[in-house]
């Protein structure tokens, strides 16, 4: 029933007098990351309208999945409310982009108190709280701030679709299929990925704690179907940041990825000590956005590993691509399985 007036709502009562008399605004906190040592902080959220508060819950059944995607999708944004995220006694006000969005980076006035855990092999993470500034009563959210830990030495950047997770994202029906269709525990995993991105995280030796970050072209909408599957197939935890699709349009009207080089230059200055491992796909624009990257940070980027189309016979000739990265002086690495640069050491 809550779909069905989702749907009414949405087609039949566009004025904004008439959707606002029965909704509210709700926070979604997404997963921060921040930097201890410069206390500095990177936060993503948004702010979206509706009838009661939104949650995405993880289904096996198909018909119930395809109807909380949908949800998701005819979920509103409010634009140009005034956020404050806080951190102990440190706090900064972000205001909602025209679809609700709202991201940005503030620095604490003083060093982030010890980490709320976990323990163990997991990285530490701090708890960050989310308000509307002109709060009428309304709760806020709580999120976590994930950091970098004593024992990273190195950040990780990954693409999903056709990286870690099988999509076929250059067909948008195929892909647009698979989202409607397929619960997180039905879409299809490359099977090495775990076992590999485990290795990744600890290092050969075991000795350490590298940072993972999950950067990709799907809609934030998508962001709590993804955050299952990554929890489902136990892929190190790392901040999960995606696209403002329409946002990325309105600045960026011919198309393309460059979202991805923004947030990852954004990690890039946020870690300034930690070289970055950048794995992607050549099913899209993977290969030539790193190398971008790579040209603007030739010290910071340690080296590409690329997954060649795994549903086509023939794919891009990628020698353009490997003469361009020995020219930068950063290696690139075009795979089928990981397994193959587990075994070369190339992952190391």
């Amino acid at each position: 029933m809550r779909l069905l007036r989702l749907i009414f709502l949405f087609f039949f009562c566009q004025n904004d007098v008439a959707r606002s008399a029965s909704q509210e605004l709700y926070i979604q906190a997404y997963t921060a990351y921040g930097n201890r040592e410069e206390n500095r902080v990177q936060v993503f959220g948004r702010v979206i309208k509706s009838e009661e508060d939104p949650a995405y819950v993880a289904t096996t059944n198909r018909f119930k999945h395809f109807l909380r995607v949908v949800e998701l999708f005819l979920v509103s944004g409010a634009p140009a409310v005034e956020v404050r995220a806080s951190i102990d006694n440190n706090s900064a006000v972000f205001i909602t982009n025209p679809w609700g969005y709202f991201h940005g980076q503030f620095k604490l006035d003083h060093a982030i108190e010890e980490p709320l855990g976990p323990a163990g092999k997991e990285l530490p993470t701090v708890k960050i709280d989310y308000n509307l500034v002109h709060n009428d009563g309304k709760r806020g959210r709580e999120s976590r701030v994930i950091l970098s830990d004593p024992k990273t030495t190195k950040i990780v950047v990954s693409d999903i679709d056709d990286t870690i997770l099988k999509s076929r994202a250059t067909s948008f029906l195929s892909l647009a299929f698979k989202t409607l269709i397929y619960p997180p525990n039905k879409r299809e995993v490359f099977p090495e990925v775990t076992k590999t991105y485990a290795d990744m995280r600890a290092s050969p030796k075991g000795n350490e704690k590298n940072l993972f970050f999950y950067v990709s072209s799907s809609a934030w909408e998508l962001y709590p179907l993804l955050k299952e599957f990554l929890r489902i197939h136990k892929l190190p935890e790392g901040p999960l940041i995606l696209q403002d699709v329409k946002g990325e349009k309105s600045e960026n009207p011919d198309g393309g990825h460059t979202h991805k080089i923004r947030r990852i230059t954004e990690i890039i200055n946020t870690y300034k000590a930690s070289p970055l491992i950048l794995i992607g796909d050549a099913g899209q624009r993977d290969q030539e956005l790193y190398l971008q990257l790579a040209e603007s940070f030739p010290d910071r980027i340690e080296k590409i590993l690329i997954r060649r189309s795994w549903w086509v016979k023939q794919t891009e000739d990628p020698e353009q691509y490997i003469q361009r990265a020995k020219e930068i002086g950063v290696p690139i690495v075009y795979f089928d399985n990981l397994s193959e640069l587990r075994q070369a050491d190339s992952f190391k």
